[in-house]
Parts: C-alpha cells; sequence; structure tokens
C-alpha cells in the first residue's frame, strides 16, 4: 500500500473517531442535562413537598389553636352560668343592682338557648348593662376602663353578647373596690366603736388601711 494511501485511510479513521467522540460527548452532555434537571426536578419537588407540609401544619396548629379557644369559652360560660347565684348571693349587700340582676337571671332561665356559652353571653351583657345603667358603678372605673364600657354599651346587642367575657373584667374590677370599700367602712365602724386591743404593730397596719380606705371612700363619693 502506497503511502498516499495510507494517509487517506489513516485519515478517514482518525475523521470517524472523531465523529464518534463528538457523539458520546454529546451523548454524555445529554445524560449530564438529564441527570441535572431530574435533580431539580426532584428538588424542586421536594421544596414543595417541604412547604406544603408546612402550610398542612400551621393549619393544623391554627385549627387547634381555635378548638382550644372554643373549648376554653365553653368551659367558663358554663361555669360562669352555674356559679351566677352563688356570685350573686356573695355580693348581694354590695350591689345595688341586685334585685335586678336576680330578676333578670330568673328571665334569662326561662328562655331557650343553643348552648351554655349562648346562655352565658346572655347573661354576662345583662349584668353589665345593668351594672353600668349605674352612675356609681362607672364612678368607680378608671379612665380606660370606662372608655371601654362606654364602647361596649355602643354596641349592638348581638355584638355585646358576642364581646361580653371580655369586657366583664370591668365587673370584677367595680366589685373587687366595693368588697373593699365594704370592708373599710366595717373596719371604721369597729374602731368608731372601740373593739379589742391591738399590737403596735397590728394598729400600725390598721392605720396605714383606715387612710387608704377613707381616700376610697371620698372617692366613691364624688
Amino acid at each position: 500500500m502506497s503511502e498516499e494511501i495510507k494517509n487517506e485511510v489513516t485519515g478517514s479513521i482518525s475523521l470517524e473517531q472523531q465523529v464518534l467522540d463528538l457523539k458520546k460527548q454529546n451523548e454524555d452532555m445529554v445524560k449530564m442535562i438529564k441527570s441535572l434537571s431530574e435533580k431539580t426536578d426532584k428538588s424542586q419537588n421536594q421544596e414543595a413537598a417541604e412547604k406544603n407540609l408546612l402550610q398542612k401544619t400551621r393549619e393544623e396548629t391554627k385549627l387547634k389553636s381555635e378548638r382550644d379557644h372554643e373549648s376554653r369559652k365553653l368551659e367558663a360560660g358554663a361555669s360562669y352560668v352555674t356559679s351566677f347565684d352563688s356570685w350573686l348571693s356573695d355580693h348581694e349587700k354590695i350591689l345595688s343592682n341586685a334585685s335586678e340582676l336576680k330578676s333578670y337571671k330568673e328571665t334569662v332561665d326561662k328562655a331557650k338557648f343553643d348552648s351554655l356559652l349562648d346562655k352565658a353571653n346572655e347573661l354576662r351583657k345583662g349584668t353589665i348593662s345593668s351594672m353600668f345603667g349605674l352612675r356609681e358603678n362607672m364612678d368607680l372605673l378608671t379612665p380606660t376602663q370606662r372608655k371601654k364600657i362606654e364602647e361596649y354599651l355602643n354596641f349592638s346587642e348581638e355584638k355585646q353578647r358576642k364581646e361580653s367575657e371580655e369586657y366583664f373584667e370591668c365587673v370584677d374590677s367595680v366589685v373587687n373596690i366595693k368588697k373593699l370599700q365594704n370592708k373599710a367602712v366595717e373596719a371604721l365602724k369597729a374602731k368608731q366603736t372601740g373593739g379589742i386591743e391591738h399590737t403596735d404593730a397590728i394598729k400600725r397596719h390598721n392605720q396605714k388601711f383606715f387612710a387608704m380606705a377613707s381616700r376610697l371612700l371620698k372617692t366613691s363619693s364624688k
């Protein structure tokens, strides 16, 4: 075989090899791209799955929180309804609207409600309205509480029922002040009529208490 023919054959083989090499490189490139694409899809799918799981967890947590909140409201409502009579009896002497509250409770007892929570909301609404329909009770509120109650009394009846638990703390506040005032009056009466001999420590304590009680009484009488 001549040298020229050998070169042609060799060149042909070399060109063919180059084509094969390029083809293999292309195939490798396609495989690499496909692999990267699969990894990207897998990563995206995993990320989407994680987002879905996070969203589902948040929704379940929110739902549980709402159920717990509703359960707490139901328990609080049932407790309020069942303890109302004893609460009123305990504070009958210090509440000038006690008879009105008692009558209102009798009316509520005769009515029908879908749940104890609805009954509790109606009873709280009536109690708040009765308590703060009296100037003497409004005067015992702080400026912030007074503003809050004035806002409440302007609500629709339906909203008053719905928001009654939140605003009932103002009733508790007034009752506590009235209890302290009543205690102060009794203590002052006992002091004026003599009473039992006390140690110096008790006398000092009483002096502070009497001073505080006098201030409260003066404030409530304004």
